[in-house]
């Protein structure tokens, strides 16, 4: 295969010396580039770009996936992956521990909190509040986003050409 540079527009074509054809092929400059440049799967006669759309839907869609990461690391970029295996666990046992207290029963054993506690200095109904707080806000801003990104991954399979697949966003 042969590479040739036009010196004009600075544009790529190759040449498939096998067959002594020259097929057009224009290297999309950066001014032009966009989040589909991996589905582009040819250029018409005019030189715009022809997208594979099944390949740009799922561009599309890696991309919601990692927008709905993104909104969420404003909170878990504060914490360690360990920590934040045992949100389920705090918050289980504190909303136990609220409920009991709330019922005037006895209240149900908080092993983590309890550990939780001893290692913050918070006493343990602070520290209960204070989980479920923080469980009701990520709870808010997980939902919204995941929310987000589904409407955006249907979006994106539903669209029928690529403009309306570069109008979805998060």
């Amino acid at each position: 295969m042969i590479i040739y540079t036009d010196p004009d527009t600075g544009y790529i074509c190759k040449a498939a010396n096998a067959i002594g054809i020259t097929a057009p092929y224009r290297e999309a400059p950066s001014h032009e580039r966009n989040e589909f440049n991996e589905a582009i799967s040819d250029y018409d006669a005019a030189g715009a770009p022809v997208y594979d759309l099944p390949k740009a839907k799922a561009i599309k869609i890696k991309g919601a996936n990692k927008a709905c990461d993104d909104s969420l690391k404003v909170i878990t970029d504060n914490y360690s992956e360990a920590e934040m295996k045992t949100w389920s666990i705090q918050e289980a046992e504190a909303r136990n521990y609220v409920a009991d207290i709330a019922a005037n029963v006895t209240v149900r054993p908080t092993p983590f909190l309890d550990g939780l506690s001893a290692g913050t200095g918070i006493a343990l109904s602070d520290l209960a509040n204070k989980v479920i707080l923080k469980a009701d806000g990520f709870k808010l801003l997980s939902a919204t986003a995941v929310g987000k990104r589904q409407a955006m991954e249907t979006s994106a399979t539903s669209a029928t050409d690529i403009a309306t697949l570069k109008a979805v966003t998060f």
